[in-house]
């Protein structure tokens, strides 16, 4: 066994990849345009909910003190689920969280009643939960989905469109400052379009992991009067 394992070492595949590889093919390029979003959403939510907790009702060191210990149990959650149901399947209900409890935000915003500063709290803490759900199984789904020749740069590569977001995520909540919810309004766009492109996405739960980028070249088969011939390479 181990003859065979140095043999393969020594004539595996000694190409160098890039992120170019990224987009060799049309799943691939499917994979990433709709992984990227994820990540965006995942910075820009993040981010814009918790600079946003400063214009919630109440003392503010309890509200970021709250906000902080409910991502422990999140956390444990995470793992539960995306082992249960699937990593999909969890990303798409994390989303649904987050886009129901900016929805309502945004609303109350709005609109002027009696406990708009508890509702605007509640549910502002419930969009972060889902967004802290998010995180795991995104990270799982995306490793999962690349193969494993490119899977650190699939990775890293998307982890740029996270911080992309952070950078715009402050943004949003200074100009919730202006226009009270348009920051809620946003973010649920957003989660909504990641609803769409997670399921769009395959499963990988239960699934062999790729280790190859697998491409189909179609070639003319000139000898054979012209026929096409397809040829699958690894």
């Amino acid at each position: 066994m181990l003859k065979n394992d140095q043999g393969e070492l020594t004539s595996g595949d000694k190409r160098k990849y890039t992120f170019i590889h990224l987009l060799k093919t049309r799943q691939l390029v499917k994979t990433t345009l709709l992984s990227a979003l994820n990540w965006l959403a995942l910075g820009m939510l993040s981010y814009g909910i918790q600079f946003g907790i400063q214009a919630l009702s109440g003392n503010i060191f309890l509200n970021w003190f709250i906000f902080s210990v409910i991502g422990i149990p999140v956390s444990f959650g995470a793992i539960i689920l995306t082992n249960v149901i699937g990593r999909r399947y969890t990303v798409v209900l994390t989303y649904v969280i987050a886009t129901v409890g900016c929805v309502v935000v945004g609303i109350v915003q709005f609109i002027d009643t009696e406990h708009r500063g508890a509702l605007t709290n509640g549910f502002a803490l419930f969009a972060s939960l889902g967004i802290g759900l998010a995180w795991g199984p995104v990270q799982v789904m995306t490793l999962e989905l690349y193969p494993t020749v490119i899977r650190n740069i699939g990775y890293g590569f998307l982890n740029t469109f996270a911080r992309i977001g952070a950078i715009l995520g402050p943004q949003l909540a200074y100009l919730d400052q202006r226009v009270p919810g348009v920051m809620y309004f946003v973010c649920a766009a957003v989660s909504c379009c990641c609803i769409l492109g997670t399921l769009a996405l395959s499963e990988t739960k239960g699934t062999e992991l790729q280790d190859k980028i697998e491409m189909t070249i179609v070639r003319s088969d000139r000898a054979v009067n012209g026929v096409t011939r397809s040829d699958d390479h690894l």
